[in-house]
C-alpha cells in the first residue's frame, strides 16, 4: 500500500494548490497546467460544494470572467499601492507549482520504473534528472533590497550609486546605467569559488534614492562536494531554495544524512546521520535540519521539511544558507 498512500498524499497536495490559486489575482485559467489541475481536482471539489455553502465565491477557477469581482476583499483593496508585491507573489506561486509538479513527476517516474511499468519515452525529457554524485543544485526566485555600494551576493555586480530614478551598476568593473524595469544578470562562479556555476537573471522593480529592489531567478550548481557535519558560522548571507530527493539507503544530496525508508511499524520516514548512527523518524511537513561543510571552502546550513515519501523515495524542500569557509 505505500504507492497508494503516496498517491493520496500527492492528490491532497494538488487540492491544496487549487485552493491557493483561488487567491491569485488575474490567473490565466486557459493555461494547460491549470486546466489539468482543474480536471484532476474538480470531482472532489464539486462533491464538497454540495455540502459547503460558498463564502464570497465558490473557490472555483471555472467562472473566471467574474473572478476579479468575486475575489477576496484584501486583493481588491490593497492591490493598487502594492502591485509589485502582488506580481512577486504571483511569480512565487507559479514557481511553487512548477517545483511541485516536477517533483511529483519525478516521484511517479521512480515508482513506475521500480514496479517495472513501461513509460513513453516522450515523457523523459520533462522529468528533472537526479544530480550526479558530488553535485548539488539550488534554484528559485528571490527579492533583494540593495543599498548604494552593495554587491549582489555571489556575483561581481555592484550597485555603485542611486539617485534621480536611476542606478549606476558595475558589471565586473564596467559601468552601466539602469532604471526601474531594466534587466540585471550574471553568469559565472559563485563568489569566485572554483567548480561552482551561478546564473542569475532578474529585473529592477523599484528604485529610490536609498535602495534598489531586485527580483531575480537564480540557479546555483556546486560540484566536487564531500559533506562533513559541522557547526555553521554566524552569517548574514541570503538563503536559497533547496529541493532535495533521495532513494532508499542513499544519501540526501549535500548532506551526510541517509534515507532508510519507512519504519516497519509506524510508517514514519527514517533518516539517519543526524546524531551518530541514530535513526530519526519524520512525518510529512516535519523539519529536517543539517549543517556542515559541502567542501573545504564552503559551509552550509539546511532548514528543510519533508514534502512526501514512500518506502523507496523521499522529497524534501526548504532553504539553504551558504558561507565561504575561512
Amino acid at each position: 500500500m505505500p504507492i497508494l498512500s503516496g498517491l493520496i498524499q500527492l492528490y491532497c497536495l494538488l487540492i491544496f494548490i487549487r485552493i491557493l490559486l483561488t487567491w491569485v489575482p488575474n490567473i490565466d485559467v486557459s493555461l494547460p497546467p491549470i486546466q489539468m489541475l482543474m480536471r484532476l481536482t474538480d470531482p472532489v471539489l464539486d462533491l464538497a460544494r454540495r455540502y459547503i455553502p460558498p463564502v464570497g465565491h465558490d473557490g472555483s477557477l471555472a467562472h473566471h470572467r467574474s473572478y476579479r469581482a468575486a475575489r477576496p476583499v484584501p486583493f481588491v483593496v490593497l492591490e493598487p499601492p502594492f502591485q509589485p508585491m502582488f506580481r512577486l507573489l504571483r511569480w512565487g506561486f507559479k514557481l511553487l507549482i512548477v517545483f511541485i509538479l516536477l517533483a511529483g513527476a519525478q516521484w511517479a517516474y521512480r515508482q513506475a520504473t521500480a514496479a517495472g511499468v513501461p513509460l513513453p519515452t516522450a515523457l523523459l525529457p520533462f522529468l528533472p534528472p537526479s544530480p550526479p554524485a558530488g553535485t548539488v543544485h539550488f534554484r528559485g526566485v528571490e527579492q533583494q533590497r540593495l543599498a548604494a555600494g552593495a554587491w549582489i551576493p555571489g556575483t561581481d555586480v555592484q550597485i555603485v550609486g542611486l539617485g534621480g530614478g536611476a542606478a549606476s551598476v558595475s558589471f565586473a568593473g564596467e559601468m552601466s546605467p539602469k532604471r526601474a524595469g531594466d534587466a540585471l544578470g550574471y553568469r559565472g562562479p559563485w563568489h569566485g569559488l572554483p567548480s561552482t556555476e551561478y546564473a542569475l537573471q532578474g529585473r529592477l522593480i523599484r528604485l529610490t534614492d536609498a535602495d534598489a529592489f531586485l527580483v531575480a531567478y537564480y540557479a546555483l550548481t556546486i560540484h566536487d562536494t564531500d559533506p562533513v557535519a559541522a557547526a555553521f558560522p554566524p552569517s548574514a548571507n541570503p538563503v536559497y531554495t533547496a529541493w532535495l530527493s533521495a532513494s532508499k539507503n542513499a544519501p540526501i544530496p549535500g548532506t551526510t544524512l541517509v534515507f532508510r525508508g519507512r519504519h516497519p511499524e509506524g510508517g514514519a520516514a527514517r533518516i539517519d546521520g543526524q546524531t551518530g548512527d541514530a535513526h530519526g523518524e519524520f512525518q510529512v511537513l516535519d523539519s529536517v535540519n543539517w549543517s556542515g561543510r559541502l567542501r573545504d571552502d564552503l559551509a552550509v546550513r539546511y532548514n528543510l521539511r519533508v514534502i512526501f515519501y514512500t518506502d523507496a523515495f523521499i522529497q524534501l524542500g526548504g532553504t539553504v544558507q551558504l558561507q565561504r569557509a575561512a
